[in-house]
């Protein structure tokens, strides 16, 4: 890792699957969104009742991650039909409401997988 001129030791974190969701569609845009919650039963009840607002956007669950570290620490593993629709779900209002009603505690991480 020196040698290629990584300057920080990695930052490694373990998790296991919570739930399940869909087969991951390889040919959309793939979306890993990982934050903090305040209590994951709690989130999770909010998460699963705004599911039409993901389907709306056209996004696509696939997976929930829980941190082994942390329960509270949730990833969201998915898809989206594309780009443009993946960033009309991020800037819903109706998202941002529904995070703080489910108690998310930090600014989400996003990943995008193309």
């Amino acid at each position: 890792m020196i040698k290629a001129g990584v300057a920080s030791a990695p930052e490694i974190a373990y998790y296991t699957a919570a739930k399940e969701y869909n087969a991951i569609n390889t040919s959309a845009l793939g979306t890993i969104i990982t934050h903090s919650v305040k209590d994951y039963a709690a989130w999770m009840d909010i998460y699963e009742s705004v599911e039409d607002l993901r389907i709306n956007d056209g996004l696509i669950d696939h997976l929930i991650l829980k941190s082994l570290s942390d329960e509270n620490v949730v990833t969201v593993i998915g898809s989206s039909l594309s780009a443009s629709n993946f960033n009309k779900f991020m800037a819903n209002p109706d998202l941002k409401l529904a995070m703080e009603e489910a108690g998310v505690t930090s600014k989400p991480i996003v990943k995008i997988l193309l």
